[in-house]
């Protein structure tokens, strides 16, 4: 029986590394090694709910926000979606640990790993690239450390995450990461 293993989405395309990086004095792009990626729709306004999946992983982020630790992070994608992001080969607990609440609550537990690329966009320069390609204001007064959010990143969706100062995360659909790989490049040659 084949022995399958996650593969970089976007490796190989810069300096014969597995996963994708670029470079310059103000802008670094990197693909975010291997994550599990789990989705979760439920009744975000039932306490119980969100008082069970505290008790079993995390406290649920509001809308907009993100929850964090040691091993997990999650995000809200709206009132009643969450994105929980695992170590590689980790999701697979996490639905696990999500069971007794999908016995209880009519909710959706979807894995969804295969289907995402997360780039990882830092530098002095981060937020100037990102405005090129959305209409969100990422100054650090309205978008600050811990923020996400939906958008539409050069015609494409995603999920952008503020995870430092001037680091960024965007997870988009894998087979749209090659195009928002060269738009990121393309851009980051002005910067």
């Amino acid at each position: 029986m084949a022995s399958l293993s996650p593969q970089p989405v976007l490796g190989g395309l810069h300096r014969d590394t597995p996963f994708a990086c670029f470079q310059n004095p103000n802008i670094t792009l990197k693909e975010i090694s291997m994550q599990g990626v789990v989705k979760l729709q439920g009744p975000g306004k039932d306490s119980a709910f969100c008082d069970a999946l505290s008790s079993l992983l995390l406290p649920l982020p509001e809308v907009g926000e993100t929850t964090a630790n040691e091993e997990l992070r999650c995000y809200s994608t709206g009132p009643n979606e969450w994105i929980f992001v695992t170590p590689a080969n980790q999701e697979n607990a996490v639905m696990k640990k999500l069971t007794p609440v999908s016995e209880r609550w009519t909710c959706l537990i979807t894995l969804v790993s295969d289907s995402c690329c997360a780039i990882s966009i830092s530098g002095d320069c981060a937020v100037e690239l990102l405005s090129k390609a959305c209409a969100l204001d990422l100054h650090h007064r309205t978008f600050s450390v811990n923020q996400t959010t939906v958008t539409r990143f050069a015609r494409v969706a995603a999920q952008l995450t503020k995870v430092g100062e001037k680091r960024f995360e965007l997870i988009v659909d894998r087979s749209q990461a090659r195009y928002i790989w060269n738009w990121l490049i393309d851009a980051a040659g002005e910067f």
